[in-house]
């Protein structure tokens, strides 16, 4: 497409629109640019204007003769209620009867690109103007203050310790950012078109690409984080030595089976244990390369000598794999080096690295990353390599965001997508969406005859409307021709023939924008369309009955990511990226306000506070034993504080013995173990009435199946019923002191923020001007610790639902899912006469045993008992740390500090005119925001 001349930019180099900057690489100021376009508006009366994106615009009386820019729009993805698409920035078409016009050429112009670093952040707290540009100036407070702190030389001064400390610190705050990570998982089955998206969301063109053998790089997880260099990382981290057994164990049984029973199973049966035995192999290939020679030790030998090569083999490999950092890498260096690891052997006795791996890391300097996302690019619940699959159930349920990828063009019936959600229904996962790609994929002949009116109709006139644009083309080209094709031309014919020239130039842009029209219009009654279906289908799954959907257009965006950003910006936003990765960065949000609210308000404050205790230890002209007198004051109030926050006896430190006692009186002593061991054998003998077609189908898909005849059924879940429905209102009450022990703590930080505050005043009654910094310094310190201690459970409380997953739940990486893995594997390897009776024998045994349930309690008790001393030494290291803060605090009064502030006059005097500016615009900031 030919470029179109930008408008008047009059902002230079401040003017920051959402997704614009000027050329990549120049150094030079935004110049102060004026289109033809431009200059032709001013003269007739038109007048300049932005859109929301920041994109200045011309208006003019003839929009043949401007080229006008794009704005902003809904796009892919987002529904249409009511009335007409915008113009999106193209000039208008013309009609049949439009005459040609002479128009002169525009003049030269900088070319721009789209910078996706400038894109409008999402609308929320975090992003607000106001709420930025206090952060911002909060930063700014800082910072000044740790000039002046620097100023000196007693910062460099090994003597120094507390001015050194002080100004440390304050550098510190001055470069804080928000620490908080979010990870957003993309699942979806091979082909779907993951790492295509991520590219796009990525802005990196084809880091993850497929490999020479058409294998996509998501057969192994994928993670993407940020880091600041130019270059790329990739670090690898494998299986244990255990997990690749387990998987070889598997793979082993099941091509053993086939290999000497084949010859008596039915051809049903062939064909299901033939497509095992042909993964297994495949798998050994790819682990051992020719290694393996002619496999037939994998038949002769007993299993335990085979598995016991495989072993060797196995450490051997584990090896000689490198999982250190591999930086420096550029784009193409990153992604030859993904699609290495990801590759089948190129030779018959190569060793594929594949198999081995358990996720991969790749760390970029990407926007989208840049906030504390990490994107994870999974492989499908439908892998028929087990471990992978489960590595991906496991990745969902830590997720804090899901997206199921699918084409849009099978959306509604996509097997992925109804997988997804009913692991999200039985493992409680709130925040799935949607996200149907190659939107772009358009076919408008088709499109008009699926569509009804008025659809239709629109779509007929767009494609009349490009039919005139050709005619137009067609009819200039065979002019054009004509006079190139005369032997000589005179004066008056080259004018033509230059006229003709310029009128195909503007002839192609109104090509172009009719075309593009008809894509928009396309695109969108589609997206709206397939969006309606699914939120219909999936909303009453979702908590609060909404799903979202976006369909991306992965081609339509990177044809047009490079060209100039005035005719690259409506392409960009109908592929829908745009929408997708603001989304995604909006995740972030919550958590970013609240790291930063607590860093203008406490921490900054802390720091003043901490300052001012500095400056009043070298002030005033009290005498030796009045200062001792505050010294003693000081060390008594750090004594109850140790005691109060990390001795054995403190209450914060007895969280561990409560949660485990509550643990086992609320929950685990509920048990009724003959009860439940009833339930599931009651549900077994259901099951044992099917027909043995429909028996041995739920076996081989592990307990979780849906037939026309029996409907859906979850063996796993109708097992665990009894236990489920005697363990549930246990477990809510189990939660419910978690949270009473969570408010509980927060609120002895309160009491103990009063208890400093009044025993300061009482015994520094005398002196306010010692008694008021050393009380804002501790009670922020305290603050922030009781936000420490905060997080801590919240981390728990989410730790806690997970194991609720696992221990009641009936998904395959579930407790129960892996205590009947065995019995399924087993069931599923009988075959001929009898094998029905066998197969139910085998599972009714297993469900048969209470010490199934006994066991199941057991694990859960311990898990619960491990999370319950994790949150303990959380606490326990936090509240250490905190505590050696205000002993730096209070340290501050003590005789070495006065003699720093007497060495050093005119800092002290620079310092003190710094704090007191800094704490009057500090309090005026925050004033600001809490307006």
């Amino acid at each position: 497409m030919a470029d179109i001349p930008i408008p008047l930019i009059e902002d230079g180099p401040s003017a920051q629109p959402d997704g614009e900057t000027n050329g990549r690489t120049s150094r030079h100021p935004t110049p102060i640019l004026r289109s033809a376009a431009a200059q032709w508006a001013n003269i007739n009366g038109g007048s300049a204007r932005k859109n929301l994106d920041g994109v200045t615009q011309q208006s003019s009386p003839d929009l043949n003769n401007v080229a006008a820019v794009s704005g902003v729009f809904d796009v892919a993805g987002q529904e249409r209620v009511q009335g007409t698409s915008p113009d999106w920035g193209y000039p208008t078409l013309r009609s049949a009867s439009t005459p040609r016009r002479r128009r002169r050429r525009s003049s030269s112009r900088t070319r721009y690109c789209y910078d996706v670093a400038g894109e409008a952040p999402p609308q929320d707290d975090f992003n607000t103007p106001s709420f930025k540009a206090a952060f911002r100036d909060i930063k700014t407070v800082v910072s000044n203050v740790a000039e002046v702190l620097g100023s000196g030389l007693l910062h460099n001064d090994a003597d120094s310790t507390i001015v050194s400390h002080l100004h440390e610190n304050a550098r510190a705050l001055a470069g804080f950012q928000c620490p908080s990570t979010r990870t957003v998982g993309f699942v979806g089955d091979s082909g779907a078109g993951k790492s295509s998206l991520i590219n796009s969301l990525l802005d990196a063109k084809d880091l993850a690409r497929m490999s020479n053998s058409g294998r996509a790089c998501t057969c192994v997880a994928t993670e993407y984080r940020f880091h600041e260099e130019i270059n790329l990382a990739v670090q690898v981290e494998l299986f244990s030595l255990d997990e690749c057994l387990k998987q070889l164990t598997d793979l082993l049984q099941s091509y053993r089976n086939f290999k000497l029973n084949h010859g008596s199973m039915s051809p049903e049966e062939r064909q299901f244990f033939q497509d095992d035995s042909e993964l297994a192999q495949d798998t050994f290939r790819a682990m051992f390369g020719g290694r393996l020679g002619d496999e037939a030790f994998l038949i002769e030998k007993p299993e335990d000598a085979v598995l016991e090569t495989f072993k060797a083999w196995t450490e051997e490999a584990l090896g000689s794999q490198d999982t250190n950092m591999m930086p420096g890498l550029t784009l193409r260096e990153c992604s030859d080096r993904l699609t290495r690891l990801a590759s089948d052997r190129t030779s018959p006795d190569e060793m594929a690295t594949w198999p081995y791996i358990r996720k991969v890391k790749v760390f970029l300097n990407a926007h989208i990353l840049s906030k504390g996302l990490i994107l994870v690019d999974l492989p499908g619940l439908r892998d028929l390599n087990a471990a992978r699959r489960n590595v991906t159930e496991r990745f969902l349920l830590k997720c804090d965001d899901i997206f199921v990828v699918c084409n849009i063009d099978r959306a509604s019936t996509d097997l992925a997508v109804k997988n997804v959600f009913a692991l999200a229904k039985s493992a409680g996962l709130s925040r799935v969406g949607i996200i149907c790609t190659k939107s772009d994929i358009v076919n408008a002949e088709e499109a008009q005859k699926d569509h009804p009116e008025p659809d239709a109709q629109q779509i007929c006139r767009l494609r009349e409307a490009v039919d005139v644009e050709s005619k137009e083309l067609d009819e200039l080209a065979i002019d054009l021709q004509a006079l190139e094709d005369q032997p000589s031309l005179s004066a008056i014919d080259k004018d033509e023939r230059n006229d003709l020239y310029q009128q195909q130039s503007e002839a192609r842009k109104l090509k172009e924008a009719a075309d593009f029209k008809l894509l928009r219009h396309l695109i969108e009654i589609r997206n709206r369309n397939v969006s309606h279906t699914l939120k219909e289908s999936y909303g009453p799954l979702a908590p609060n009955q909404e799903v979202p959907v976006f369909c991306a257009g992965n081609k339509l965006y990177w044809d047009h990511r490079d060209k100039d950003r005035s005719v690259a910006l409506p392409y960009l936003k109908l592929s829908c990226i745009i929408d997708i990765r603001r989304h995604c960065i909006s995740i972030m949000s919550a958590s970013q306000h609240r790291a930063a609210v607590q860093y203008m308000r406490l921490s900054v404050h802390a720091l003043l506070a901490t300052i001012q205790v500095w400056l009043q230890s070298g002030a005033g002209d009290a005498d030796l034993e009045t200062k001792q007198g505050i010294r003693g004051t000081l060390d008594v109030l750090e004594a109850q504080l140790r005691r109060d926050l990390t001795s054995s006896t403190s209450v914060v430190n007895t969280i561990v013995r409560f949660l485990k006692l509550s643990f086992d009186e609320k929950v685990h002593r509920r048990h009724r173990f003959s009860d439940w061991s009833q339930t599931a054998q009651k549900a077994c003998k259901d099951w044992s009435m099917w027909h043995h077609s429909t028996y041995v189908a739920f076996c081989r898909n592990y307990g979780i199946h849906h037939t026309n005849k029996v409907g859906y059924h979850n063996w796993n879940e109708e097992a665990i019923k009894g236990m489920v429905r005697d363990i549930h209102e246990p477990w809510k009450e189990l939660l419910l002191t978690v949270q009473q022990q969570r408010g509980a703590s927060v609120d002895l930080f309160k009491s103990m923020v009063e208890r400093v505050t009044g025993y300061l005043e009482s015994e520094l009654g005398d002196f306010p001007d010692a008694a008021e910094p050393l009380t804002q310094a501790i009670e922020s310190q305290l603050s922030i610790a009781a936000n420490t201690v905060d997080e801590a459970f919240g981390c728990f409380e989410e730790q806690v639902s997970c194991l609720c997953v696992y221990a009641f739940s009936s998904i395959r990486t579930s407790f129960i899912g892996h205590t009947m893995e065995s019995a399924y594997r087993e069931s599923s390897f009988e075959h001929g006469r009898d094998s029905h009776e066998r197969r139910k024998d085998i599972i009714g045994r297993k469900l048969s045993q209470e010490s199934i349930f006994r066991q199941l309690m057991k694990r859960c008790r311990e898990r619960f008992h491990h999370l319950a001393n994790g949150i303990q030494k959380t606490i326990r290291d936090n509240l250490a740390d905190h505590m050696d803060v205000i002993h730096g605090v209070l340290e501050i009064r003590s005789q070495n500090a006065a003699q720093e502030g007497e060495r050093d006059v005119h800092l002290r005097v620079r310092v003190d005119e710094a704090v007191r500016s800094a704490r009057a615009r500090h309090a005026s900031i925050l004033a600001s925001i809490a307006a």
